[in-house]
């Protein structure tokens, strides 16, 4: 059970049980929810439906409770009530996770046991400016290993707030851009993987350059040639990474799909399955799982916290602005958006 949380206290203000599975506001009376049932607008989709959900709990939870992950599970059309999605959606906090049946209309305006109202304005959120690293042990050299998929639109968030991270320390610590032992978002991002693993192997000192290209741009070949890749290297690796790893045959096998409907990535398995790693993204410092908001300046002082003795370097300021999910963006544009969320 999350201690002192509780989903409505969130919501309108007011803490009350610590539970997150329970209604969301105040049930509103039936023949409410039936009229704007019936009233709903055009079907926007069940994933994007699912998302808009997702992202206003995680919106309002992470402004009380940074750390916290909110993912929805299970999509489909209602059984119970016409024109709604019913969305399963999992709320982990330290660890801890609930889950919890929502429905939502069709339109994405609105969701309910209660009712939410999805327009609504949600107020400034706040960065947290020292973050700390409970747990974690401190090192000479850190060493950070920060796990995600190539084209999660969170992992990318934090992946373009590491990399500022990564330019001002440099050599003083060893942070590793490494993934998820299985992927969500197609052939592409196994691709996309296997190219971002080789160029961090075979030429580390150009990859800060082309992740900064690629996550703004979603171009591979484009950002290789910008930071200057060697491509018969690149693809030598890849064929002995696939190789050693047998990732094309684990994709053309679906028996082998994680839960029937994700292929493997294995490069990283051993460490996934020593940190514990269940989504993109998901940071560890010197061997411990822990988190931090998804802000260059967060990152930093997470990280500095983990030296015995922080470098000059950790005096530098970073931005304090959340970058936003997916591709693009500057760190000011997504404030708020997603701050834990995960492709899980």
């Amino acid at each position: 059970m999350f201690a002192g949380i509780f989903l409505v206290g969130i919501i309108i203000g007011v803490m009350a049980t610590p539970s997150l599975t329970g209604s969301v506001v105040a049930d509103a009376p039936d023949e409410n929810i039936s009229g704007l049932i019936t009233l709903a607008g055009t079907d926007i989709g069940a994933e994007a439906a699912a998302k808009k959900a997702t992202d206003y709990i995680m919106e309002r939870l992470s402004l009380s409770y940074p750390g916290i992950e909110v993912a929805y599970e299970g999509i489909g059309e209602s059984e119970d009530i016409p024109n709604t999605y019913e969305v399963s959606i999992v709320m982990t906090f330290e660890g801890q996770p609930q889950t919890a049946p929502y429905h939502v209309t069709k339109d994405g305006k609105w969701m309910f046991g209660g009712l939410i109202d999805l327009d609504e304005e949600l107020p400034e959120p706040t960065t947290p400016t020292e973050p700390e690293s409970p747990g974690v042990p401190k090192s000479d050299k850190p060493v950070v290993d920060l796990f995600i998929m190539s084209y999660c639109p969170y992992g990318l968030q934090a992946q373009k707030a590491m990399l500022p991270v990564m330019e001002l320390l440099g050599d003083n610590a060893e942070i590793n851009i490494k993934w998820v032992s299985y992927v969500m978002h197609g052939k592409k991002e196994i691709d996309e993987n296997n190219v971002q693993y080789c160029i961090q192997k075979e030429e580390p000192e150009k990859y800060v350059v082309f992740a900064h290209c690629f996550t703004q741009k979603d171009d591979s070949e484009a950002c290789r040639e910008e930071a200057g890749i060697d491509e018969a290297k690149l693809e030598a690796c890849i064929s002995a990474l696939d190789e050693e790893f047998k990732i094309s045959e684990l994709f053309e096998d679906k028996s082998t799909w994680s839960g029937g409907s994700y292929p493997q990535y294995p490069v990283d398995a051993e460490e996934n399955a020593k940190f514990g790693v269940r989504g993109s993204p998901t940071l560890v410092i010197n061997g411990i799982t822990t988190s931090a908001a998804r802000v260059p300046e967060a990152y930093k002082q997470v990280i500095c916290n983990a030296f015995n003795t922080p470098p000059i370097e950790c005096e530098g300021e970073l931005p304090t602005g959340q970058a936003s999910a997916g591709f693009g963006g500057d760190f000011e544009s997504g404030v708020g958006t997603a701050a834990a969320a995960q492709c899980a």
